[in-house]
């Protein structure tokens, strides 16, 4: 790379003519219109850089000096802390307003201003004066090399940490964007302590999958500031080969397998994290700038939902929430693609085998779609936020949020899992079983003793069935084995329940249902208690409160003290009558008839299917990631 060789992060000056062309589409004028919308509202200290970002786009677009001249004038501000940014107290109040760029703040908040100057710096560098560019040059340089050292409030220096990856991948676009420019002392250090940083992250924290055991917050945080610009600037600074395919490939993938396009915005069935799709400052860009990071034979999948979300069949933003988001969606949506059916694609099982994560999804149609996941928490980082959710499952479909969030997802008693009172409820899972099939059904099984004591056995295993032989679209089935004390099955359901006997029905307001019955314990009590979940996020203009129902399940009369406990659970999802339910045998050793197929548990796991279909497990030497 050569010295003032710009832009060089996003495109380079070879891509200029078609890029001015594409600005001239109907794609391209809604972009820039939605960037000239944001552009106009006075922005806050934390985004001052990114608008700066988006006046360099609009320099690069028309070649406007005006518009370079009046990026120059936001970083200015930026640099010398002109406009204070105001801290969150953990009351969620505005205390002392504090600056970003000189000073002992979150490091985290500081790469924001950063990477939006970084960004304006590669735009409109042939259009500001020498001395101006030195001065950035040099400021950018310091600040990667800021960024890398850390410190400062709240510093979390392990590379299993959000913080890492934000702060080395800020890093990273600092130093790559003045990377052998005058006034650039030591960027090309910068630039490999950057690589150095995130692939270290990707080693330690992100599955072959991408996903985090921070939850679904963090999965999402680290990628928009600033994992997903520091692919794009990587693979086209540097070379293609710059960051493993895994994960990098399949991070903005995840929200095809995972969220439905009707209602747009609406629950996210993710096991570990508030069931909320935030769009603020701190979450929100995910396909505008994600979409680049994606293999171009696999974009067509994410564009699915993109478009409906966001594109010409969804609210016209295309998820340029922020100024820069512009800049990657400008370049990326492929105006010429027509979105794809994902399971053209994906799988309609993901799997990430590292962290233990699995999504079972019977298509990709609408919001009846069924989306069930099931987390066994492999392997979790330390000096991160640890998850509570080990063998939790979320299931939505037909319209319904059948397993959902209870009360606090930061708790054992929020998830749906079996609990007591001496439980160890951050203890990781083991894998002992995964199997999916190509229609998205599929088995897994955990153990659980290292959260139900390690000298006891302790295990569970999920089933899911859309193969339809039940009668219903939705079949599923969950086992527990364990001894504690104060034993509890729970689950959580965001739309009415009741209970009678060994059943439980779960109701939806558009006529779907879920019809689940407890196999074993036989003398099973089941209550069901209404809850409230607040989910919140950092802008509380986009917290929301939602009703639930608490389904517990004991034995009638519960022994005192430390006892075994087993649990045998089959439910089905439907419209109209569920299907009949037959229990041949008894307690774990019962053979159930849903309709014309068959649930059994076999000694170590679920199997759903006629007895002679043989099972197979993925063999163990393909666990980890490649």
């Amino acid at each position: 790379m050569e010295s003032g060789e710009h832009p060089r992060l996003v495109f380079s000056k070879a891509d200029l003519p078609a890029l001015r062309a594409k600005a001239e589409t109907p794609v391209g004028r809604a972009i820039v219109a939605r960037l000239e919308a944001l552009l106009e509202r006075e922005p806050a200290a934390i985004d001052v850089g990114f608008h700066a970002a988006g006046r360099g786009l609009l320099w690069l677009l028309r070649e406007d000096g005006r518009e370079a001249a009046a990026a120059a004038e936001l970083v200015e501000k930026t640099v010398t802390d002109q406009l204070l940014h105001p801290q969150m107290t953990k009351r969620r109040r505005e205390g002392k307003p504090v600056a970003l760029w000189d000073s002992q703040y979150k490091a985290i908040i500081k790469t924001d201003p950063a990477v939006g100057v970084a960004l304006a710096y590669d735009l409109c560098h042939d259009a500001w004066d020498e001395a101006f560019r030195r001065r950035i040059a040099g400021a950018l340089a310091a600040k990667a090399r800021e960024l890398i050292r850390g410190g400062g409030i709240g510093w979390n220096d392990s590379p299993y940490s959000n913080w890492h990856a934000n702060t080395r991948s800020g890093a990273g676009l600092c130093a790559l964007a003045v990377l052998n420019d005058d006034g650039a002392e030591a960027a090309q250090a910068g630039v490999e302590a950057a690589l150095r940083g995130v692939r270290d992250y990707f080693r330690t924290q992100a599955g072959d999958r991408g996903w985090t055991q921070e939850g679904f917050a963090y999965y999402r945080y680290p990628l928009t500031h600033h994992l997903l610009p520091f692919i794009q600037a990587c693979r086209h600074a540097i070379g293609p080969d710059a960051l493993p395919a895994a994960p990098c490939d399949w991070y903005a993938l995840f929200y095809a397998q995972l969220l439905l396009p009707a209602p747009a915005f609406g629950y996210v069935p993710i096991v570990n994290g508030a069931g909320i799709w935030e769009n603020n400052h701190y979450r929100s860009g995910d396909f505008a700038m994600g979409l680049g990071t994606v293999p171009a034979k696999s974009r067509p999948a994410l564009l699915w939902l993109y478009d409906k979300w966001f594109g010409p069949a969804g609210d016209k933003t295309f998820d340029v929430l922020l100024p820069h988001h512009a800049i990657f969606a400008l370049k990326d949506y492929p105006a010429e693609v027509e979105p794809a059916d994902p399971g053209a694609v994906l799988a309609k099982v993901w799997a990430d085998q590292k962290k233990g994560l699995y999504v079972f999804r019977n298509r990709w149609a609408d919001g009846d779609d069924f989306v069930a996941c099931f987390d066994m928490n492999l392997k979790p980082s330390s000096a991160t936020h640890k998850p509570v959710c080990t063998g939790g499952f979320k299931i939505v479909g037909l319209g319904g949020r059948w397993a959902a969030s209870g009360p606090s997802v930061k708790h054992r008693n929020g998830q749906n899992v079996v609990v007591s009172s001496d439980m160890h409820e951050k203890g990781p899972g083991e894998r002992t079983f995964f199997q999916g099939r190509s229609d998205g059904s599929g088995v897994v099984g955990v153990s659980l003793r290292r959260v139900h004591g390690t000298g006891r056995g302790a295990d569970r295993s999920f089933a899911v069935d859309y193969s339809g032989e039940s009668g219903a679209p939705g079949l599923f089935a969950v086992t527990d084995r364990l001894a504690g004390r104060d034993i509890v099955w729970t689950m959580h359901a965001m739309e009415p329940t009741t209970v009678a006997g060994n059943t439980f029905t779960i109701e939806a307001g558009n006529g779907a249902a879920m019809r689940g019955t407890f196999i074993c314990p036989a003398d099973v009590r089941l209550a069901v208690h209404p809850d409230t979940v607040v989910m919140k996020t950092p802008e509380r203009a986009m917290d929301q409160t939602h009703k639930s129902w608490r389904i517990e399940a004991r034995r009638a009369q519960p022994k005192k003290g430390l006892s075994a406990m087993e649990f045998f659970v089959v439910m089905t999802v439907q419209r109209g009558a569920p299907p009949t339910v037959k229990v041949t045998g008894e307690g774990m050793k019962a053979d159930v008839r849903v309709g014309r197929q068959s649930v059994r548990f076999d000694g170590t796991k679920l199997a759903v299917g006629p007895r002679e279909r043989p099972e197979r497990a993925e063999p163990v030497e393909q666990e980890e990631a490649r």
